[in-house]
């Protein structure tokens, strides 16, 4: 799936939309706090999409999480803006934050659920390379044993004459 396909994607950057429309309400000598946030709101999309590229699960559910901690810094930051008295409070804005956080903690619950069994992908990678080593190993012994039998009388006639 593409991350273009994702509803959270798309609402997220709308939020990025409606950010730099509050941002250019606030006094330009807070260049600072303007400058985070924007940094803030452009991390949610940009760690959706990052995550949905990465074609793993374990990857999309590790920058969903991402996403979810770069909303909750816009959050303080937005109220910072509305308790410091640099703006009012943006009911919209609001309303477009908490959908986005909404979103994506579903997906990340329901990501989660999908999961049967808790990953580590040390131990898979170990798994894996146990796995093919061993079947390597039996491999070549199946052909060294192969080979010499069918190379080797004598081993042919003892094998016949135990039968």
């Amino acid at each position: 799936m593409m991350h273009t396909d994702l509803l959270v994607y798309k609402k997220s950057q709308e939020l990025v939309q409606m950010i730099y429309l509050f941002l250019d309400t606030l006094p330009r000598k807070e260049f600072d706090l303007i400058s985070q946030m924007k940094k803030s709101a452009i991390s949610i999309p940009s760690n959706i999409a990052e995550g949905a590229g990465r074609n793993s699960r374990e990857q999309l559910l590790y920058f969903l999480n991402i996403s979810l901690a770069s909303l909750c810094e816009l959050e303080a930051q937005y109220q910072i803006c509305i308790n410091t008295g640099l703006s009012k409070k943006e009911p919209k804005l609001n309303d477009i934050m908490d959908h986005v956080k909404r979103l994506l903690i579903r997906t990340i619950n329901s990501l989660k659920k999908k999961s049967n069994k808790p990953t580590n992908r040390f131990t898979d990678s170990l798994i894996h390379l146990f796995t093919d080593s061993l079947l390597n190993c039996l491999t070549d012994f199946v052909c060294i044993r192969k080979n010499f039998y069918l190379c080797n009388p004598i081993v042919r006639w003892c094998n016949w004459q135990h039968v």
